[in-house]
């Protein structure tokens, strides 16, 4: 989990039993986006952000150098913090990290049900 991206999300999950940690946990507090690209990728760790810019462009950008990204998934804040932990929580249970890889895709990955 990015710096700065909503607690709530990181705790629920957790309660789920999904292994996440958070950028501060891992010593990445003001840590530029590209550094904590690298730092995932060396540790196999799928990258859980709001930053739906800068961490995408920088993402982009090592798939052109033909650097590994782990896969990054973009959640905008505008996600409800449900939605959004049941995506993470269904990508966590049903796929494999290497259906991930050099992937950068936006939550939800789905459209909302109709009402």
């Amino acid at each position: 989990m990015d710096e700065g991206f909503r607690h709530a999300i990181t705790r629920q999950l957790r309660e789920r039993g999904v292994d996440v940690v958070t950028a501060q946990e891992v010593g990445l507090v003001r840590t530029p986006d590209p550094v904590i690209l690298e730092w995932a990728a060396n540790e196999g760790r799928i990258v859980i952000t709001d930053d739906v810019s800068t961490m995408r462009e920088y993402a982009n950008d090592r798939l052109r150098a033909g650097l590994p990204v782990p896969g990054v998934l973009l959640i905008p804040q505008s996600i409800p913090i449900g939605i959004a932990v049941e995506e993470i929580q269904t990508i966590a249970e049903a796929s494999d990290d290497a259906e991930w890889r050099d992937r950068v895709e936006f939550i939800p990955l789905r459209s909302p049900p109709l009402r």
